[in-house]
């Protein structure tokens, strides 16, 4: 192994040196300096991570590509080439970065107001009725406990489609609401750039700062919330004219951690699906028994953004996965099984599985389909351990005491003593290794679902022996063997 102490303290490539970087300076500096509040997440994201890429200007409108682009100027005169960023030629064309939608300005963000928000270079918006309908009734906001704001109660329609990113923010055409090519529309007030996307889509405070801290006088917190103004797409169920609202809007992950949701929107058949969590899988209960577990038998099994797929969802202040299950229940504890099985073996977690699609109207999913999902899922992995060098084993032994105090499970804020929300690069350097190492550990799971090669389900695999249960809680199995005796299907 090369990952002694001295390479894992070098300094990581582009990407993982932004996770080093805090931002508690540059958030003070800009309150000190009377920032825009709105603007203050974004531009901070952007000196961290985008700036040192080159891609840090804020007054760039985004493209898909070079055909586009020219398109888009030679129907927009006043813009020029050097007002786009657009992705590399050999990039994936479908990059889709995920924000939501949390109410208007002055009105509340609850589960059933709460819809996704998708920005891509090329297309961006929500791109169903929410419900099927797309109508919301959205409460006046809370400025206490006691006392409502001065803002009425509004029922509006949201979602429908998406307009092209350089256009979005922008206020409803007076023609065409209902989509086609060569619509003219307003222009916004400022690009929907690159960085306020990635900004957006990493802000996580939002939605608790939308929900929670008004009611105990937070108004002024609420200035700190990214805003842009939206409007619905109409139709012959919908029809025009909608008016245009300006919108609270935050980090996707307050719905779907995941990001599979939108896939599923899309029908994608083959899913890769990486669950990197600070929640490990529950070693209190045995998902490989023969009993069905019932829900409270489950309940902190995995990451909330996980399970929640299967129906198991509670209310949580900051997250809205209510509408979130798209998969029968009773195919969550075989997946959970192959996920513990590996776990308990020491390898790096994963479970292969074929699985009929739920209809959800919420998110526009149309059921009745099966997805072929690999999940590869962030754990403790003794295999991976046993073969770092010596020094940095002992760090990882040494706890909260060492270098590596909560690894793999690093938790987003306040990891490392002084700093809100950066790691250390030995820290970055170890954690990328062990998801690589996962990556080639289940190349075989990785082609078979990206290039339709059949894994060979009796390859020898590694183990580190297999590890008890909780002793409190212990239930049957004792061996490997035995734990995927109760389940059938792929590991």
């Amino acid at each position: 192994s090369q990952l002694s102490l001295p390479e894992l303290t070098k300094r990581p490539g582009a990407i993982g040196d932004a996770a080093t970087h805090d931002i508690t300076g540059l958030l003070k500096h800009a309150f000190f300096n009377h920032d825009d509040p709105h603007s203050i997440w974004v531009n901070t994201f952007n000196e961290i991570l985008l700036k040192p890429l080159a891609l840090g200007n804020t007054s760039k409108y985004m493209a898909s590509d070079e055909g586009s682009l020219q398109r888009i100027l030679r129907n927009n005169p006043h813009l020029q080439r050097e007002d786009f960023v657009v992705p590399p030629i050999d990039r994936p064309r479908a990059f889709v970065m995920l924000g939501v939608l949390l109410a208007p300005l002055g009105h509340e963000s609850e589960d059933n107001t709460v819809v996704s928000l998708q920005m891509s270079p090329d297309f961006s918006g929500s791109p169903f009725y929410s419900g099927g309908h797309g109508h919301i009734n959205y409460d006046e906001e809370s400025t206490n406990w006691f006392a409502k704001a001065d803002i009425p109660a509004v029922k509006l329609v949201v979602g429908g489609g998406m307009v092209e990113t350089f256009a979005l923010g922008g206020d409803a055409p007076y023609e065409g609401q209902s989509g086609g090519h060569g619509v003219k529309m307003p222009s916004p007030s400022e690009p929907f750039s690159l960085a306020k996307a990635i900004g957006v889509s990493s802000a996580a405070f939002t939605a608790m700062i939308s929900q929670a801290l008004n009611k105990f006088g937070g108004q002024s917190m609420q200035a700190l919330i990214p805003v842009t103004t939206m409007w619905p797409i109409t139709s012959r169920r919908v029809p025009a004219p909608k008016a245009a609202a300006k919108y609270k809007i935050g980090d996707g992950g307050h719905m779907d951690n995941s990001g599979l949701l939108p896939i599923l929107q899309r029908k994608v058949p083959q899913v890769v699906m990486f669950v990197n969590t600070d929640v490990p899988i529950s070693l209190k209960s045995d998902f490989c028994g023969s009993k069905r577990l019932i829900s409270p038998d489950l309940q902190g099994a995995a990451a909330w953004y996980f399970v929640d797929k299967f129906g198991l969802a509670s209310h949580i202040a900051g997250q809205f996965q209510m509408h979130n299950q798209v998969f029968h229940y009773a195919d969550l504890q075989p997946i959970l099984c192959d996920l513990q099985t590996h776990r308990r073996a020491g390898r790096p977690a994963a479970s292969l599985r074929k699985l009929e699609v739920l209809k959800n109207s919420w998110w526009g999913i149309e059921g009745g389909w099966t997805v072929q999902l690999l999940v590869i899922y962030l754990d403790k992995s003794q295999v991976f351990e046993n073969e770092l060098p010596a020094d940095t084993q002992k760090e990882i032994k040494a706890g909260k005491e060492g270098m590596f105090a909560n690894y793999p499970h690093f938790p987003l804020m306040s990891q490392n003593p002084g700093s809100l929300t950066s790691f250390t690069s030995a820290q970055v350097n170890l954690l990328s290794a062990q998801v690589e190492y996962s990556v080639r550990q289940h190349e075989g799971l990785l082609r078979e679902v990206l290039q339709g090669i059949p894994h060979n389900p009796s390859a020898p695999e590694k183990s580190a022996g297999f590890e008890d249960l909780n002793p409190n809680e212990r239930r049957e199995g004792s061996s490997e063997q035995a734990a995927m005796a109760g389940w059938e299907g792929a590991r």
